[in-house]
């Protein structure tokens, strides 16, 4: 998997997780991809970031180019304070996407001294904010069941793995004609691995398995597609109302990624952690 042309000079690797570390910067922010996803998800304002943080984008385990593997909320948390360690910082501020909002609450829970600030885009656990599976995820939840569609996108071809992504844009045919191109791609990288394929099913009934209760008691910016169809906005309001010292930015002609399809407007709100 080649990492996006405009992040492929601040590639690196270290005991098997791969990270985007643009090196320079007084304060650390860390990216936390979503489930299916990859830190090439962030290559739209990983660069504008780097003038104002050192950024770190890294592949979850099992995920894009991380040869190291876990299935977990628990694990990916665990990979996430190893990277931290490894990489000497004592404190970052924290952006989770989707899953990776999860990963970054659970975190923030847990490790609450080493996080300076977090944003959650798209998504919290579902023992913070109340989260229930839609039917269509507590089908995928099924034993084998989910793995039956994702192998059926195999069978199907490249376009119609391409169109399993439309649910999570507010309009996937408004995205540049680069970024289609890109999407087409790696979409089929994705479903045709194995290993991709059992951690993005471990990673959603990690999702949904009994957990305690989070804490969070650190300022938390909440920023949201307005057209999210996958995880829609009334949980962000029942987050609002759940987390103290909480704020929440909504996205307009945005879905489940405001980041890839409105990134200028993700930026700046992500720039409120400052």
């Amino acid at each position: 998997m080649i990492p996006a042309l405009e992040l492929a000079q601040y590639a690196r690797e270290d005991q098997g997780i791969f990270y985007f570390d643009s090196v320079h910067g007084t304060k650390t922010l860390v990216l936390v991809h979503g489930n299916g996803d990859e830190a090439d998800t962030w290559r739209h304002i990983f660069v504008p970031l780097a003038a104002h943080f050192r950024v770190i984008a890294l592949d979850l385990p099992g995920f894009g180019r991380s040869r190291s593997q876990t299935s977990t909320i628990q694990g990916f948390s665990k990979t996430l304070l190893g990277l931290l360690d490894t990489l000497a910082f004592k404190s970052v501020h924290l952006v989770g996407s989707s899953l990776g909002a999860v990963v970054a609450a659970t975190f923030a829970s847990q490790q609450p001294t080493r996080v300076a600030g977090l944003c959650l885009i798209g998504g919290a656990a579902p023992n913070l904010g109340r989260l229930e599976p839609s039917v269509a995820v507590q089908s995928l939840l099924e034993p084998e069941v989910g793995e039956a569609f994702y192998n059926g996108l195999r069978q199907a071809g490249q376009d119609a793995a391409f169109e399993s992504l439309r649910p999570y844009y507010a309009d996937l045919n408004a995205m540049p004609a680069a970024d289609l191109a890109f999407l087409h791609t790696r979409v089929w990288e994705r479903v045709r691995s194995d290993t991709q394929r059992d951690t993005f099913f471990a990673a959603l009934r990690s999702l949904f398995a009994p957990a305690e209760p989070l804490k969070l008691n650190l300022p938390t910016h909440l920023i949201w597609g307005e057209a999210d169809q996958i995880v829609p906005q009334h949980h962000a309001l029942r987050l609002l109302e759940q987390i103290p010292n909480s704020h929440l930015s909504m996205i307009a002609k945005a879905g489940h990624l405001p980041h890839q399809e409105q990134p200028q407007a993700t930026l700046r709100a992500i720039l409120e952690l400052v």
